[in-house]
């Protein structure tokens, strides 16, 4: 059997692009193997064509919300690929096209999550614009250089956030 790396690397909440990319791979007879945002491992079966999903569960596993979750998208037709820390990646043949393809309790879950986290982000680049600004005017105030340049640091980490928080709520919009 023939295996096959992707290196591609997905944002986070990028799920339609991972979705359409794993589905184009099945089309042409790679079904995926393990499925992560930077790597994608496929083998190779033309058997049949598969549709996938991206699904979220907050709940640990075993719990009776798990498993209310999991019976849900098994009673759906879905089958899980793979799963890590409440991600499961979800397929199932394409020819069943009944129901527009979406998983049983669609995307709420995830949407949920997300907003939890641009929240804890909006607030953390907050203290970090606000500590730059007191190593700023620290520095001005001493007149010493390191404590200037310092600043940098905390405004690189508020810039790296803002990046997060927009791929979250533009994966929201989806």
């Amino acid at each position: 059997m023939a295996n096959k790396t992707l290196l591609h690397y997905y944002k986070t909440g990028a799920f339609a692009r991972l979705e359409m990319t794993l589905d184009a791979m099945s089309a042409q007879g790679w079904q995926v193997v393990k499925a992560g945002r930077l790597l994608q491992r496929f083998a190779r079966d033309d058997s049949t064509v598969y549709r996938h999903r991206i699904g979220y569960c907050a709940a640990r596993e075993g719990t009776a919300d798990a498993i209310t979750y999991a019976a849900a998208q098994e009673r759906a037709g879905w089958t899980p690929v793979g799963e890590k820390k409440g991600w499961i990646l979800y397929r199932r043949p394409a020819a069943r096209e009944e129901d527009d393809c979406r998983l049983a309790q669609d995307r709420e879950p995830i949407a949920v999550l997300f907003e939890k986290r641009i929240k804890a982000r909006e607030s953390f680049r907050r203290w970090m614009l606000v500590i730059a600004f007191a190593l700023m005017l620290g520095g001005y105030v001493t007149d010493t250089l390191p404590v200037i340049y310092s600043f940098a640091i905390p405004m690189l980490l508020a810039l790296l956030v803002t990046y997060q928080i927009k791929y979250m709520e533009e994966s929201l919009k989806e």
